[in-house]
């Protein structure tokens, strides 16, 4: 798996060696970045794209969960909002978004983010299992 993850890393760079403003490439390295534990860099790859490409909640979404896993729940909250004010109806966006608000001690909001999660979309095993996760928070907020 590293091995492509390292190939993939390479095509997007010779992408943007040839297109500096392909949003994608942006985007997809940036993701890339994050999982490999570049925060930094990947928030300032997927920044460029979302400049490039201001309408594509997917985008602010992926920058939360960097945001999120570089343990930054606070910014990571607002990339979700800002997903959500794009696309509404995002349901994973929804339930990622609940749950650092349950880690931001805003259990009933995180709760009421995870159950709109799971009235867009009731068969997604993840929203649920965030679900059980934030029964057990605190209701303040």
């Amino acid at each position: 798996m590293a091995g492509r993850v390292a190939e993939a890393e390479r095509l997007y760079t010779r992408i943007l060696d040839q297109d500096p403003r392909n949003a994608d490439a942006l985007h997809l390295l940036g993701v890339l970045a994050g999982q490999s534990g570049r925060a930094d860099q990947a928030v300032a790859l997927i920044g460029r794209a979302m400049s490039l490409r201001p309408e594509a909640a997917e985008l602010p979404s992926d920058l939360g969960r960097v945001l999120d896993d570089a343990e930054l729940p606070q910014a990571a909250a607002r990339a979700y909002r800002r997903a959500l004010a794009l696309k509404p109806d995002f349901a994973g966006c929804w339930s990622r978004l609940g749950v650092v608000l349950g880690r931001l001690g805003q259990g009933a909001s995180g709760r009421a983010a995870v159950a709109r999660a799971v009235t867009l979309d009731p068969g997604r095993a993840e929203t649920r299992a965030h679900l059980a996760l934030l029964a057990r928070a605190p209701a303040t907020a």
